[in-house]
């Protein structure tokens, strides 16, 4: 039970509050009628540009697995991406929910699935930051007091000269960035499925 409370609510439930999102949204994109489409004229343009954001998300994600290596809980990283945001992972999260949900070309969906992300993920940083700070104490709420929580700002970018690699760490990495690419086919199943549905309805 002390463990719970440490981790915080949304965090200690993510998995499962991802799943039933993951449910939710599977269900109004295939059962219900859109309440705003996207113009046909314009869903290449749109899903050239979700694409888009899925590769920076990915990359994003493999950049900050790399540059923390092993590092969380242990040390303040403050180098790198780690410079511009304290929390890499789940802005580039954000993008890869923003290019995913695009996919959809449903305006409602990507409202929603945005909404769930916030609501979700900003608990998540604010229980890491106290939990951060509690370890770390002043070298910790230094670096929270000159690095943006969530918005990057991409003019404190700083990078360390020398950096050791873990090499199964960075084969891991590239393994999920793999499973995060698969998202682009998986959304175009759905898409055609979401087609057929329709045209039966």
């Amino acid at each position: 039970m002390g463990s719970r409370k440490k981790q915080g609510f949304f965090n200690y439930y993510r998995k499962y509050l991802l799943i039933i999102f993951t449910v939710i949204l599977l269900y109004f994109w295939f059962f219900t009628q859109p309440v705003f489409q996207v113009k046909h004229s314009m869903a290449d343009l749109i899903q050239g540009f979700a694409c888009i954001l899925l590769f920076i998300g990915v990359i994003g994600r493999v950049f900050s697995s790399i540059t923390i290596a092993g590092k969380k809980n242990n040390e303040v990283v403050s180098t790198e991406i780690y410079s511009v945001v304290r929390n890499p992972l789940y802005f580039f999260s954000f993008i890869m929910v923003l290019g995913g949900s695009m996919m959809t070309f449903r305006i409602e969906l990507i409202i929603l699935a945005l909404t769930f992300f916030l609501i979700c993920f900003y608990p998540m940083m604010k229980n890491e930051e106290r939990y951060l700070e509690e370890i770390f104490g002043e070298k910790y709420t230094h670096y929270k007091n000159s690095t943006p929580l969530f918005i990057p700002n991409f003019s404190l970018y700083k990078s360390r000269k020398i950096a050791e690699i873990d090499i199964k760490l960075v084969t891991k990495t590239l393994f999920d960035a793999f499973i995060g690419l698969l998202i682009i086919p998986i959304l175009a199943v759905g898409h055609y499925i979401d087609t057929i549905l329709n045209a039966v309805v």
